[in-house]
């Protein structure tokens, strides 16, 4: 069958079942907020094919869930959730740390097409977003960047990408992302 599950999209003769856009859902979350997760994964967490959740605190011998992945042992340096930072520098900079890391486990781990970066309060359509990927004909090999963004905060902060509250990057993207940001300061610019 062609593009199941998303109505009126034409087979055109590469739409089939195999030929899905394979969605990795990626939540930031923090570590007392285990309801939020939960929210996620009862609603679209089983659509997607790969669901993690992002925290950042420094007690890296905590338990965590299964699919909670704590930044803060991996990247020193960070911010952590508990920081004193403004929230919106927090969430940049657990955004970041997060595709770094997604960068580095790309051929390992993920079998993501399309990466989707997402807050734990944001309600995500995965079917939608691949009716998009599929309706625009893109690949995951064009390096491709879906979502808002904001061209003045280049002069706050020096980025023009919004990256919240969902943000899609193709896999090509994140190949290309990842070298600019593991060699981006760690001096906030707050």
């Amino acid at each position: 069958g062609c593009a199941p599950g998303i109505p009126d999209v034409p087979c055109n003769g590469r739409q089939h079942i195999d030929d899905m856009p394979i969605v990795a859902c990626l939540v930031l979350s923090v570590t007392s907020k285990p309801a939020s997760r939960d929210f996620v994964r009862n609603t679209y967490g089983g659509e997607c094919d790969d669901l993690r959740f992002y925290v950042a605190h420094n007690d890296g011998g905590r338990h965590e869930e299964w699919d909670v992945t704590n930044l803060g042992p991996i990247f020193p340096k960070m911010l952590l959730d508990d920081s004193s930072a403004p929230k919106l520098v927090k969430v940049s900079h657990k955004r970041l740390h997060a595709l770094i890391h997604v960068g580095d486990t790309l051929s390992t781990v993920s079998p993501g097409q399309w990466y989707c970066i997402l807050d734990d309060d944001t309600l995500f359509v995965p079917q939608n977003f691949r009716r998009l990927v599929l309706e625009r004909g893109w690949t995951p090999d064009e390096p491709i960047y879906a979502g808002a963004r904001m061209f003045w905060l280049k002069h706050t902060y020096g980025v023009v990408f919004n990256f919240g509250p969902a943000v899609c990057l193709s896999r090509a993207a994140v190949e290309r992302l990842v070298p600019v940001l593991r060699s981006a300061s760690y001096i906030p610019p707050f």
